[in-house]
């Protein structure tokens, strides 16, 4: 797969779930199911934010996982000045947005502001993409210094 191997450089246990997930808010999006659209989104800024630190840090998870803080995590990749500056800067600033959609207008909590919507999966979808396109672009010299953690 094309996909698969633009991405070659994440380690398996990342690049999978992160392929899966971005399919899944295409599909989604692409039969007006919004509401899940919107939750992968969600899942995908926990699997890129794995990606991020993973890469920052010089050893990658085995998984994805989500901070307790996930805005706070995403400030503190800010302090890493080796990396590209989309990994410190504009990727860890446009996930908690990103995050919120899932949050806190009605996709995965009771109670949101607002329903799920076509303009809220088009924001999600159309961030991630942006966000793919960044993973991709990277220079893959800058993303072998990573180690896969066991």
């Amino acid at each position: 797969m094309i996909t698969t191997q633009a991405l070659a450089t994440i380690p398996n246990g990342l690049r999978e779930p992160l392929i899966a997930e971005y399919q899944s808010i295409v599909q989604n999006y692409s039969e007006h199911r919004w509401s899940p659209s919107e939750l992968s989104g969600g899942k995908f800024c926990e699997i890129v934010f794995t990606i991020l630190d993973g890469h920052a840090k010089g050893t990658y998870a085995a998984s994805p996982s989500k901070p307790g803080d996930f805005v706070g995590a995403c400030r503190k990749l800010e302090q890493y000045k080796h990396v590209p500056r989309s990994f410190q800067v504009l990727i860890p600033r446009l996930l908690p947005a990103l995050f919120e959609l899932r949050n806190n207008r009605g996709v995965g909590h009771a109670g949101g502001d607002v329903d799920p919507n076509h303009m809220d999966a088009t924001l999600a979808l159309t961030s991630c993409n942006w966000v793919l396109c960044e993973l991709v672009g990277v220079p893959q010299h800058a993303t072998q210094r990573g180690t896969v953690a066991r």
